[in-house]
């Protein structure tokens, strides 16, 4: 079976990670952390332009969690950014990444948990949509419009005061905002449009301390602090259970699904990432960190040419390379997509033909 090579190794960020994720198609790849901000466009393995942090570095400027969205129609790249003090912040590429737009849905202080984006790639005339859950128990919704030089709050929801909205991720297919308790096992989901309350379950793990989502099979895995626990997003059925290494600090690792939810990539405190298969609860693969220590942050992003993940140090007061690894997509599935791209251009001519006929 085919592993992943070493693609690139990323320098730059000096302090550990608190976020890392791919843009669409992999074309950028951001890591936040104590230190500031760092992008690198993945093709060229080369970091590019951003705002330059103050002298004296804030909560304000503290980027705790980070999304990516990409406007379609105009090719625009933007990375939506969660600060330590509640702040959401827009970065958008014009030669460099610049400082677009701030905004916050209190004026008390209050660190961004989660953030989750709609769809990464916004169709046009459709705006983007970012949900974020913050420390004050709040779920929010902004609207990011196609110049990415505004943001709107749609709602801002009060949840209970025992529920700590710890993971936030849309369930696109039911047009709903589901929030995961980081203990207590309960999942609330909230409209799209409306922040109307659409229902509680209660039959999650206890322990929540990161979740990760595969929309395409709808089924959710969180970080239980011993276990990958597998359940179903929809309905209350448990999936399946993989037992994780035995941590030395329980702190949350970062999950990401890869290759149509077929692997599950994770952190880890043992300088290491791994590379579960899902299906067999088995390591595929294990991905040394040469800088030891936390690997806490992990991404994963497939093109139509390769799949892609990378993952970063954690460590305080350590530089955080980011490693990249690739493997190439299955010439297999190429060959299917390829066939099945001229079958529809077939069939959309034969469709024209058969007009012309009728008309003549």
């Amino acid at each position: 079976m085919t592993e992943y090579t070493e693609l690139a190794t990323l320098q730059g960020q000096e302090d550990g990670v608190l976020s890392l994720g791919f843009s669409a198609r992999g074309k950028y790849i951001a890591a936040t952390g104590y230190a500031g901000v760092c992008i690198w466009e993945v093709a060229q393995q080369q970091r590019v332009s951003v705002p330059a942090p103050p002298a004296v570095i804030t909560d304000k400027h503290i980027y705790t969690r980070s999304v990516w969205l990409h406007f379609e129609h105009t090719g625009l790249h933007v990375l939506v950014l969660g600060s330590k003090r509640g702040d959401i912040s827009l970065w958008r590429w014009k030669r460099a990444f610049v400082y677009s737009c701030r905004s916050k849905h209190s004026p008390d202080v209050t660190e961004v948990l989660s953030m989750d984006v709609y769809r990464r790639s916004v169709h046009h005339e459709e705006r983007g949509r970012v949900a974020v859950s913050t420390a004050d128990g709040r779920i929010t919704l902004w609207s990011v419009c196609p110049s990415a030089d505004k943001l709107r709050q749609i709602f801002s929801v009060q949840l209970e005061p025992a529920f700590f909205p710890k993971t936030i991720k849309f369930d696109v297919s039911a047009h709903a905002i589901v929030a995961f308790a980081e203990t207590g096992g309960t999942m609330a989901r909230y409209h799209c449009d409306t922040g109307k309350h659409m229902g509680h379950r209660h039959d999650g793990p206890e322990v929540m301390a990161s979740v990760a989502i595969d929309a395409a099979k709808s089924v959710f895995a969180a970080y239980t602090g011993s276990t990958y626990e597998f359940s179903s997003l929809r309905r209350q059925m448990h999936i399946a259970t993989i037992d994780s290494e035995t941590p030395d600090i329980y702190y949350p690792m970062s999950m990401a699904f890869a290759e149509g939810g077929e692997l599950l990539l994770v952190g880890t405190d043992k300088a290491h990432a791994l590379l579960y298969d899902v299906e067999h609860g088995r390591i595929r693969q294990s991905f040394g960190y040469p800088k030891g220590g936390l690997v806490q942050q992990v991404a994963a992003c497939s093109t139509k040419d390769c799949h892609l993940v990378a993952f970063a140090g954690s460590s305080i007061r350590r530089s955080a390379d980011v490693i990249i690894y690739v493997k190439a997509r299955s010439r297999k599935i190429l060959h299917w997509a390829f066939t099945v791209a001229i079958l529809c251009l077939a069939l959309h001519n034969l469709a024209n033909l058969t007009v012309c006929s009728a008309l003549y």
